[in-house]
């Protein structure tokens, strides 16, 4: 079993050869000349100045894994979201009727993801792809906005494409009543008419 691996275990292997990758590093030898090494150095470089500071040995190699576990354990933010939403203004809108929401018509769901509210599963990945290639037509986003009747709309990433559609228009004006519209005309909130009054 041993004669396999050159005398070292098999339940020892992987660390063993980066301890011994590390000892030869830190005598002078150089990586992926000197040394072959199929893994990026920084872990080996690591750990060969860990080793001039703490000592060779098989417990200050497994102790550098924890610490740098520890490290990157404490510097993670408690609850990372993904980017925030870049405007503000729509997110405070849909706070503002997150109370009597329960799904949000987007093309950017982020909104309702920071929110806390649903997006129609056939919206959730609402890409330029999905849209051009005919995957997402929008006869079938109209079939969205009928069947879930969601009572936040927010147009933000395929505004002029969406708009295009005179059916889809038309629903919208008739069932919606518009509360934002950005400056560039491309970022636009609507809440269901029923909750406007």
């Amino acid at each position: 079993m041993c004669s396999e691996t050159g005398g070292i275990p098999r339940r020892g292997l992987p660390i063993s050869l980066n301890l011994i990758k590390t000892l030869l590093y830190s005598q002078g030898f150089s990586l992926y000349t000197q040394i072959w090494s199929d893994q990026p150095p920084l872990f080996t470089v690591l750990l060969s100045q860990w080793f001039s500071l703490f000592g060779q040995s098989v417990f200050a190699a497994r102790f550098l894994s924890v610490v740098l576990l520890i490290v990157l354990v404490v510097a993670t933010p408690p609850n990372p979201k993904g980017r925030p939403p870049k405007n503000l203004e729509v997110m405070q809108l849909v706070l503002k009727y997150k109370g009597s929401t329960q799904w949000v018509f987007t093309d950017r769901p982020i909104y309702a993801f920071y929110a806390g509210l649903r997006v129609p599963p056939e919206m959730a990945v609402m890409s330029y792809k999905r849209l051009n290639s005919g995957d997402l037509t929008l006869e079938e986003l109209l079939a969205v906005l009928q069947n879930y009747r969601p009572e936040q709309i927010i147009l933000d990433r395929w505004t002029g494409q969406i708009k295009s559609d005179s059916q889809l228009t038309a629903y919208i004006n008739k069932n919606y009543s518009k509360t934002y519209t950005d400056e560039n005309g491309i970022t636009e909130h609507y809440i269901l008419s029923a909750l406007n009054m």
